[in-house]
């Protein structure tokens, strides 16, 4: 009779377990989901998609039972970007093109408009190279453009009536403050090689003072006298928004790493914790860590108090384990986490890197805050583009994060 009420017991802790990690990944998948809705316009600065967004994970905040710093969830602060709110409009030799799909304006394009005969030069053939050289002393007429491969990194197109970067990678889309006064274009070599003619028409918008806004809550230490003291966990909710009719809904990056952090919230609101826990989505860090840079310089508690901070990033998929950005700066707490994983065997691999400024963590650990960064290792590789969707993240070994991250805080 002993034996079969161990075995029921054991059976029940099982199903009970799998209850809870079906849980957690059901709503992070809700989350991600509603991030990356057509409403929230890839949470950037056209439509106040990063807003819409940051009103929802409020209300998230609030449903979750976070109590709240200065009266708000929300930390206001304001900055320029440059956006494409307007339909663009581009031929190549008369077939229409997608932005997003088959070529990108840089972050830094002013205004696009004209019909331009493409001029093809191949840098690294010495003979071009020379006919290069020789057509850039005669100059460019107003309906002539540039198309270089293999153009050296550090060579000006200031001279150009129309820059067009080509690439052999993957385009990547990005952000940035401001325009210059000229247009400038991203193609991928296998669309623009060979072409003759062009087309575009694209207006940008720059907006001097885009108001936006951190996301913060937190759950006070059970004892008092541990109130001060705090974990704290982070991501960035922003992505890069909309170009034209062209949206980026940066699933893997970063809905995944905010729905880890709603996650966590969800977790230590149920538990009595030994320290105070804290949670921060920042926008403004595909703007250049904006959101991050702000609240490290007006802080709404004593972050000098922060035993821990952990950033979260890509979460999407974990197939092949996670990156430690800081694991060099921080080597004890390093150790722990992977003694962790190696005795639980939660992922294939925690990688150690070095310190690192790309991302929200980095400011934190420039006032010798002990910071980790903590990214997945995996998934199919959609980046910074249109195709980064909730659909296409297989959400591998996302569990088993959640897991090593709760038996790390365990461990203070």
């Amino acid at each position: 009779m002993i034996l079969k009420n161990r075995t029921l017991l054991l059976l029940i802790a099982i199903i009970f377990t799998q209850a809870a990690n079906g849980q957690s990944i059901t709503y992070a998948k809700r989350v991600i989901k509603d991030l990356c809705t057509d409403e929230m316009a890839g949470r950037g600065y056209v439509d106040d998609g990063v807003n819409k967004a940051a009103n929802y994970l409020g209300s998230e905040f609030r449903k979750l039972g976070l109590k709240k710093f200065n009266y708000s969830f929300f930390q206001n602060f304001e900055f320029p970007i440059n956006t494409f709110p307007y339909s663009v409009k581009a031929t190549l030799d008369g077939k229409s093109l997608q932005v997003g799909k088959d070529f990108l304006l840089s972050p830094t394009s002013g205004p696009c408009n004209g019909d331009y005969k493409l001029i093809h030069f191949n840098l690294k053939d010495s003979i071009e190279a020379e006919l290069y050289d020789k057509k850039l002393q005669l100059g460019l007429d107003r309906n002539e453009a540039f198309v270089i491969t293999n153009k050296p990194k550090d060579m000006s197109v200031d001279l150009y009536p129309i820059s067009i970067k080509v690439l052999k990678s993957k385009m990547m889309n990005g952000l940035r403050p401001t325009a210059n006064d000229g247009c400038e274009l991203i193609f991928p070599d296998s669309i623009i090689s060979n072409a003759d003619s062009l087309f575009i028409n694209a207006q940008n918008k720059e907006i001097k003072d885009f108001k936006s806004k951190n996301v913060i809550g937190y759950l006070p230490a059970c004892k008092k006298k541990n109130r001060n003291k705090f974990i704290v966990f982070t991501a960035h909710y922003d992505h890069l928004g909309k170009m034209g009719d062209a949206v980026f809904p940066g699933a893997s990056d970063n809905a995944s790493g905010t729905a880890m952090v709603l996650n966590l919230a969800k977790h230590y609101a149920k538990s009595k914790n030994k320290y105070s826990m804290v949670f921060i989505l920042f926008a403004g860090e595909e703007a250049g860590l904006l959101g991050s840079k702000y609240f490290t310089e007006h802080p709404t508690f004593n972050i000098d108090n922060i035993k821990m901070l952990v950033n979260l990033d890509i979460m999407g998929s974990a197939e092949n384990g996670v990156t430690v950005v800081n694991a060099t700066e921080y080597p004890q707490q390093f150790s722990t986490l992977q003694r962790i994983n190696k005795k639980k065997n939660y992922l294939p691999k925690v990688k150690s890197r070095g310190p690192t400024s790309n991302s929200d963590h980095y400011f934190f650990y420039k006032r010798g805050i002990p910071s980790f960064f903590i990214y997945s290792m995996g998934g199919p590789g959609f980046y910074h583009d249109i195709y980064d969707t909730p659909e296409s993240i297989p959400m591998k070994n996302y569990n088993n994060i959640f897991r090593l991250l709760t038996d790390f805080v365990a461990t203070f």
